[in-house]
């Protein structure tokens, strides 16, 4: 018998995060209070005082919670429905969509903030620029 060489393929950063919410199911919420990172952005975004927010790669929603807590028209957008149904199993009324960051189902100029918590680096690196271009054009001018 041969000897067989089994070679594994390196997972990307979108596989590992569906790993991890299969895995530890929605691990965000059990954080007894808000971590310092999203504190210091979620200070930033009550300066701005928004209408319209896009929590982007919300993944299982508990920022967009958080915010929709203060800024009812606040949407979650992650390309993970496992994630998207981890998140709204913790809170029914979590708007989310199913999407990919590099082709948002949001009109061009029509938010005030997007916001992308822990967010590029459970993406391919070669996915970061079209991410970014896409959250700028759904951008409004003051956005």
């Amino acid at each position: 018998m041969e000897n067989q060489t089994i070679e594994k393929q390196a997972l990307n950063p979108e596989e590992i995060q569906e790993i991890e919410y299969l895995s530890k199911g929605a691990y965000h919420w059990r954080n007894k209070r808000i971590p310092s990172n999203y504190y210091n952005v979620l200070k930033e975004i009550r300066r701005v005082k928004p209408k319209t927010i896009i929590d982007l790669g919300c993944g299982d929603g508990y920022f967009t919670n958080i915010l929709r807590k203060e800024f009812p028209n606040t949407l979650g957008i992650d390309y993970s429905k496992i994630a998207l149904d981890l998140g709204t199993s913790k809170e029914h009324s979590l708007r989310t969509i199913l999407a990919n960051a590099i082709d948002l189902p949001i009109g061009t100029n029509t938010v005030d903030v997007v916001c992308a918590i822990e967010m590029l680096e459970h993406n391919a690196p070669e996915h970061a620029q079209g991410v970014i271009q896409e959250a700028y054009r759904v951008l409004n001018e003051n956005g």
